[in-house]
Formats: structure tokens, sequence, C-alpha cells
């Protein structure tokens, strides 16, 4: 088999475009453990093919490398290459650690051991260039998170009060469909969602002592796919309502762009509705979910952090360290973020460890994944 050839191969047309498919609408439509798996294996299907095809001589090799960096992506000790690569790539790069994903491995040997005997297509020279182009697109798009944030602080012009601003941020909130999530004081993080998509987190910090700065922050993300021009502008007219609100009560204010030192998100999935529950179970969602609250007030309060309910925050008004929580699916899921600035890396690997301890003691391993990104 000469150089490339494999790139004419229909397998690799097939892993692709399977990939593709997946990651870019069907885990949006299901997002269960069907479509992961299946991501693992057209993904590895695809990119065995690909460097079969640049060593067409070395399939072996080929095949111990891609063994060894997928067990090593797949675990936890991948973190610090990822936390390098995404402070100088333009995009963010995410993984489930989940070595329930190991089950896809025979996909590369399957692959190596029948590399030669793959039917062709003929595409021309043109047509393998294409599929390489693909192939790179596909490895690398369906890995990235896409976020869209509006981050203001400024000083007040008067002095104002814990009520004053709760107040006032409540009125936009209201207006805007927003609800409350962490309905603490101003003074201690306060923060507010919309239930229904798209998903919206209005994050407010206040120092009600001098002098008086205020920060807020408007934000919606998507995993594995490009964030909707409506949840942009969403997220546009939340920061618009918020600032236009501000400036009428507070003359002559400015509000200034904010942008915080880069850091590192680390999250865990919890499957917590009575669909992941064992047969015979008798706890209900809303049990499921109090016990995993009850665990993040403890580990939170415990290593400093302020709030409740979901909104934890180790300072009030910049948030160097906080965990949030969201239900994101009809089935119970939840899904917490744990954040921190480079000066607080070590107490949020602290953290982490110590919630994802507590949540596989409640709930049982295969109940509970922890995710990094950059």
């Amino acid at each position: 088999m000469r150089r490339f050839d494999l790139l004419r191969s229909s397998l690799l047309l097939l892993s692709v475009g399977l990939l593709l498919l997946n990651d870019f609408v069907l885990k949006a439509a299901f997002h269960n453990g069907l479509t992961g798996k299946l991501s693992d294996v057209a993904g590895l299907s695809a990119f065995t093919i690909f460097w079969c095809a640049i060593w067409p001589r070395h399939m072996r090799t080929v095949g111990v490398c891609i063994t060894a960096l997928f067990i090593f992506w797949k675990s936890p000790y991948a973190s610090g290459a990822i936390d390098a690569a995404n402070a100088i790539l333009p995009f963010a790069i995410g993984r489930t650690v989940d070595y329930t994903d190991l089950i896809a491995l025979p996909v590369i040997w399957l692959v190596c051991g029948n590399a030669n005997r793959l039917p062709l297509v003929d595409t021309g020279r043109i047509g393998v260039w294409l599929m390489a182009g693909v192939c790179l697109f596909a490895f690398t798009a369906t890995s990235s998170i896409d976020e869209h944030k509006i981050a203001r602080v400024s000083e007040l012009t008067r002095p104002a009060t814990d009520a004053d601003i709760q107040s006032l941020f409540d009125r936009v909130a209201e207006q805007q469909g927003l609800e409350c999530h962490t309905c603490d004081l101003p003074s201690l993080g306060r923060s507010y969602w919309s239930k229904a998509p798209p998903l919206v987190l209005l994050h407010l910090s206040f120092d009600a002592n001098q002098p008086q700065r205020l920060y807020f922050d408007v934000s919606a993300l998507t995993f594995n796919e490009k964030l909707p021009a409506v949840d942009r502008q969403r997220v546009d007219r939340v920061a618009e309502a918020v600032e236009a609100a501000l400036k009428a009560d507070f003359p002559s204010l400015e509000l200034l762009p904010w942008t915080a030192p880069q850091s590192r998100r680390l999250w865990i999935d919890l499957r917590l509705g009575p669909v992941a529950a064992p047969a015979g179970d008798a706890l209900s969602a809303a049990g499921d979910y109090g016990r995993a609250t009850a665990i993040m007030d403890e580990v939170a309060h415990r290593y400093g952090l302020r709030g409740s309910g979901g909104g934890y925050f180790l300072d009030a008004v910049l948030p160097r360290l906080k965990i949030t929580s969201f239900d994101i699916s009809a089935d119970g899921e939840r899904v917490v973020w744990i954040d921190a600035w480079p000066e607080q890396f070590a107490r949020q690997q602290v953290l982490t460890d110590e919630l994802l301890r507590r949540f596989r003691q409640a709930f049982g391993e295969d109940r509970v994944l922890r995710r990094d990104d950059g």
C-alpha cells in the first residue's frame, strides 16, 4: 500500500462522517452514554486510519502509540497537558475522564490488522487532500467549548447598599426572564440563570465597603458545538439591560471591560435522575439533588467558600475560586463547575478531588464523571 492511500478508504469516510454527525447533531439531541461511546469508536477508527495512511509501513507502531495516547487522554494525568495546550491554542480543549471509554480500544487493532484490506474510493489527488483537511477539522472541532461572555467592573459614583444593588439586579433579571440561582446578598456573590434554553448565567459581586466596586458578568456556552447566534444575542441583551439600569441609577457611571487572569475549569458530571439509578432504588431525583447539594455545601464551606444552593465563591468582589452547579437535562444530569485563577489552582485541585470522592461514595463510580478544560 502506498502512502496516503488510506485517506481514500470508505471506512475513513464513514468514520469521519459518523464522528461529525454524532458530535454536532446526536449529542445535542440525546446527550447520553451511547453518544459518548459512539464518539470514541468513530474517532478512534478515523484517527487510526489517518495515521496509518501517514505511515503505512509502521502500522503496529501506530497502534501502540494511539493505544497509549488514548489511555493517557482518558486519565487525570492528561490535565497538565490540556492546561498547557489551552494556554496557547485559540480554542479550548475538553475531555471526559471516564475509564469505561477504554472499551473502544479494540477498534485501533481491528483497523491496524485490516488496513491493507480496506476498500478504497477513487477520489483523485484533490480528494485525498480534502479528506485530510476534513479529518483534522473533525479531530479538533469535536472537542471544543464555545463560550460567549461579557464582564464589566466599575466604581459606583455614589454610596449604595446591598439592598440597593440587589433590587436593581432583581428587577433586570425578571425583565430578562432570569431566575435567582444563588440567592445570597450581592456582597456575598449573587447569580441568576435562565432555566429554559438558551442557558444564560448572570453573576454579580459587590463590595459594599469603600471603594464600592461592582462586578458582573453574563455568559453562555456549549460543549462540542458552536454557540448559536441566538444565545450570543441573548447574552448581549442581558448585559445591555444591566448596563442601562446601572447608568440610570448611577449617573456618570463608567463600566469598564474586565478580563480575568487565565483560569482553569474542572467539572464533574453527576447522573442523579431515576434513569441513572439502579433497579429498586427508591431515591427520587429530588432526593439525589438534596444529597449532592449537601455534599457541595459541606465541602465548599470546609475550604472557605461562601454561598449555597450550588453557587459558592471564595470572595465576593471577583471570583478567584468558585463552584457553580447546573441541571442540564431532563433525565437528571447535573454539571458542577469548579473555576479558579492560577493562585488558587492548588486549592481547586484538592477541592475537586474531595468532591469526586464524596460524590462517588454517595452515588457510585458509574454515576460520577470528571472532565477538564483550560
